[in-house]
Parts: C-alpha cells; structure tokens; sequence
C-alpha cells in the first residue's frame, strides 16, 4: 500500500505540463463600430488543427453560427471568417469555443543524422524551406551567422543544439508585441519576445538548408492565458522535434516556471497555426498576416471606426 501510496504522490507532484491535460477553451472577441454610419468589417480567427499530441475532444463551436471555414493554401491552416455589415454605434460578439486534449511532446536528441541526409526531404517540406518578409534566411547577414556557427559540423542535432544555444545567449525576453518580429529585427534588437527568438531560430535553420517552421497559439493552464509561439524543426526522416527558446532562456534565469526547451514541449500550450506570412483569402483578395493567432480584421475603408476586445480561457479539467 505505501509503495502505491508513494507512485500516486510522485506522479501528482510533476508540473502539470509533463502530464497529458484536457482544456475546455472560449476564444472571445467583441467588435464595436464607433462611427455614426453603416460599416462593413471581415473578422478571422484560427481554427485549432488536430495533431497526435492536439487531439480535440468536442466539435469546433461557432457563435453566431452562418460563417465561412476555409484553410490558407499554404500551409493548410483552418480559420473562420465572418463578413459582418455593422450599423452605426452597433457592438457584436462573437465566439469560438471547443474542448482539447494536450500531449506533452518529447523527441529523442541522441540520434545521428548528417546534412547530406535532407536530399532526400520530400516536397512538402519544400514550403518549410523558403525565406520570407520575417524569415530572412535568404539574408547575407543570417546566412553568414548560421554559417559561422555551424562551422564544419555535418551532424544535424549538434548544429540544431549550436542553433539554439547561440539564440539563448545572444537575445534577451522583452519588448512583446501582438504581431511577430523578424529574424533581423530580433538579431538587431537583442531584447525580444518569444516570436522573435523563434524567427531567428527558424531562420538561422533556413539559411543551412534545415526545414523548420513558427508554431502560434496559447498558454492554457496558468493564470494567464496570454498568446505565445513557438517552433519545430524536421529532421531528415520527416520528424518534427520542438524547440522554445524563449522558455529556455526564462528557465535558466529562473523568470519561469514553463518547462518549453529544445527538444520537449509541455501540455500547456494550445496550437492555433503553423508557419507565418500567410496568405488568407478574403472575398476576392488575398491578404497576408504574419501568424494567425490574434484576431485580424480587415475592411477595405481601414480600422479607425472599430473597437475590439478579445479573451481567451483555456480552462484545466481535472479528472476526479
């Protein structure tokens, strides 16, 4: 009985996050046209995509309901868009909610691969290789960083681990914003928030030829459930390991109690989109955003009409 006894207490005295965890999540926002006149406004949210450690547990709910679905043809990702006609001083909310199931996600680092091995990566991984306006891997000076910093190493973990560790000690956690930096504002900046150390992250992987994409969602569990991001790298047989350097670089400050690192992601994030630079279609336009994440709105007259407030619960449900 007290062996029993002893496995139950040290299984419940873990951080939650190394635990598989069931959310119930209500994404919010409430839209208010300030003006004395009609108003038309395009709203989006992200969807959150199903993966074997993102399992949701319940249909994706809709409110008000008569929406369109759709997924950007880039990389996939499903988002929700309401066209709304607004009448003058009129305030609207709208509602996205569904129950989730969270794996930690862990990835074996032991394992040799060599650089020559990603002549084998099959297309799909091809859009994962391509610079954009916030991953600049095409730029001269990140690609001589990462070509500094891998030297003359052909292991792929060991110049992933140089990668990381190179970010950790050359930024700092700070200055967050609702949007994502760029590779080269997060390298001439120093301090950064979590989307800056993964776009330099990702790009510096880019530059050598290394698949790896910027993962955005939410923490869910804590106090705060505020946005977050992250991201993965492929491995040349097609596997994706996780990385948050943010987190590791908070942990070894001890600023954190979060366990994100190179190589192990806790339950305590909720998946919205892959990839940034998106290209959403909105009637017969193609807008591109740089993650989905946060609510976008678009309207062809601009924005200084609208008022918009949003939250977002991830509520923890623990099992009796």
């Amino acid at each position: 009985m007290r062996a029993i006894l002893r496995r139950i207490q040290k299984k419940f005295s873990r951080p939650f996050d190394t635990r598989p965890q069931t959310y119930e999540v209500n994404y919010e926002v409430s839209v208010k046209n300030t003006s004395s006149s009609k108003k038309e406004l395009n709203l989006i949210l992200p969807i959150p995509p199903q993966t074997p450690n993102q399992q949701r547990q319940s249909d994706i709910k809709l409110w008000p309901k008569g929406t369109v679905v759709k997924k950007d043809k880039l990389f996939g990702n499903q988002y929700v868009l309401w066209q709304i006609n607004f009448k003058p001083q009129e305030s609207r909310l709208y509602q996205l909610s569904f129950k989730v199931l969270i794996l930690p996600a862990a990835a074996d680092l032991k394992k040799n691969y060599l650089m020559n091995e990603y002549k084998k990566i099959s297309q799909k991984a091809e859009k994962f290789l391509a610079a954009s306006p916030h991953l600049q891997s095409d730029n001269p000076r990140i690609k001589n960083l990462a070509e500094k910093i891998k030297r003359r190493e052909k292991n792929v973990l060991t110049i992933i681990k140089n990668l990381n560790q190179y970010v950790i000690s050359h930024l700092s956690y700070g200055r967050p914003i609702q949007g994502l930096y760029s590779a080269l504002e997060a390298l001439d900046n120093k301090i950064t928030d979590c989307g800056g150390f993964s776009s330099l992250f990702v790009s510096l992987c880019l530059a050598l030829g290394i698949p790896a994409r910027i993962i955005s969602g939410f923490w869910a569990g804590w106090p705060k459930n505020t946005m977050h991001a992250w991201l993965e790298i492929m491995l040349p047989d097609g596997r994706w390991i996780p990385a948050d350097p943010s987190v590791e670089f908070l942990a070894r400050q001890n600023r954190t109690k979060k366990s994100g690192r190179l190589g192990f992601i806790g339950s305590d994030r909720i998946i919205f989109s892959f990839g940034c630079d998106i290209p959403i279609e909105i009637g017969n336009k193609t807008v591109v955003i740089d993650i989905l994440q946060n609510p976008f709105l678009y309207s062809e007259n601009g924005l200084d009409d609208f008022e918009i407030e949003m939250g977002f619960e991830a509520k923890r449900l623990r099992k009796s």
